[in-house]
């Protein structure tokens, strides 16, 4: 009998154990990407007035220079753009499904000015959680509308000075 609590208790002590392990690399990662995503702001030049992590990327807007930086973290490595603003020409939201009418990937298509796409994706079925589909539709869709609206105040102040 004695032998299940003592079982019990080395069980219950290494799952306390692997969840400290797992919050801890968490909390290393999260400041791994902060420092990435700092560090490419100061090599950059740029300064994020607003700014949101989800999903292993990050987006910001600096208005003062009218660009938004986008960054996808894969492992220890990222991929980002920058998308100017005096550049863009329209940004709009893709949803992807597949057959079963199931999202794919949710993306901000950012045409530019020379007709090129940009794609910020916000959401792949191949990476993300399906759960998180709904969220991130949101969050797109209110990037969307910070990133459009740039554009408008960039258009209106340069029609001023003219």
């Amino acid at each position: 009998m004695q032998w299940e609590y003592l079982a019990f208790a080395f069980l219950a002590i290494g799952l306390v154990l692997l969840l400290f392990r797992v919050i801890w690399n968490f909390r290393i990662k999260q400041h791994q990407q902060t420092a990435q995503f700092q560090a490419l702001c100061r090599s950059t030049g740029l300064k994020m007035d607003l700014f949101e992590f989800f999903s292993d990327r990050v987006i910001g807007i600096d208005y003062q220079q009218g660009a938004v930086l986008y960054m996808h973290f894969i492992g220890n490595h990222y991929k980002h753009q920058i998308l100017l603003i005096e550049e863009l020409d329209q940004c709009s939201l893709e949803k992807q499904f597949n057959e079963n009418r199931i999202i794919e990937g949710i993306h901000l298509l950012c045409r530019l000015k020379d007709q090129s796409l940009i794609q910020l994706g916000f959401y792949s079925g191949k990476t993300d959680h399906h759960l998180d589909a709904t969220q991130l539709v949101r969050k797109a869709a209110y990037w969307k509308r910070k990133i459009n609206m740039l554009k408008q105040f960039e258009e209106l102040s340069l029609e001023q000075y003219e």
